[in-house]
Order: structure tokens, then C-alpha cells, then sequence
């Protein structure tokens, strides 16, 4: 687990593929759904610090996106293309 004083609201669509084990886990225990279609989950989660959720949405590459903050979402692209440019 992770501890700060202070929480970051993250929020992510998470396409009909990952939908399910997001619905069912806990993975992001204070989630709230914000919106939900039969094609995509929009939630809500308050992380700590930016690696607690990186973590997650790298795992579920490409189903999942972050939609704010966007600096998130920027530090998650900048991290695979120095990912690709090594391989």
C-alpha cells in the first residue's frame, strides 16, 4: 500500500476487455464509476503517487487510458517510447 498525506484523482477509460476484472477486483479500492457503457468504464481513483497507478495502467496496455491528469498520461507515453527505443 501506499501512504501521502496528500492524494492525486486520477481518472481512466477502461475499454470492454478490462471492464469486467476492474468491475469485479479491487484492485483501485476507492474507485467511483463516473460513467459506464457496454464498450468502456469511465472511473474515478485517488492514487498517492504516480507510480501506483502507472503500475497498474502498464499492465492492461492498451485497454486502459489515463484521462487526468494529464501529465499522467504524458509521463506514461515518454516511459514506453524510451521503452521501444531500447528494443
Amino acid at each position: 500500500n501506499w501512504f501521502s498525506n496528500q492524494t492525486i484523482e486520477v481518472v481512466l477509460e477502461i475499454k470492454q476487455e478490462a471492464m469486467e476484472y476492474f468491475l469485479r477486483k479491487e484492485t483501485l479500492p476507492n474507485k467511483q464509476i463516473i460513467e459506464q457503457t457496454p464498450s468502456t468504464l469511465i472511473l474515478s481513483t485517488n492514487v498517492s503517487y504516480d507510480d501506483e497507478i502507472l503500475r497498474i495502467v502498464k499492465y492492461w496496455i492498451p485497454y486502459i487510458k489515463i484521462q487526468s491528469p494529464t501529465y499522467l498520461q504524458e509521463k506514461l507515453s515518454t516511459i514506453l517510447q524510451a521503452y521501444l527505443k531500447t528494443t
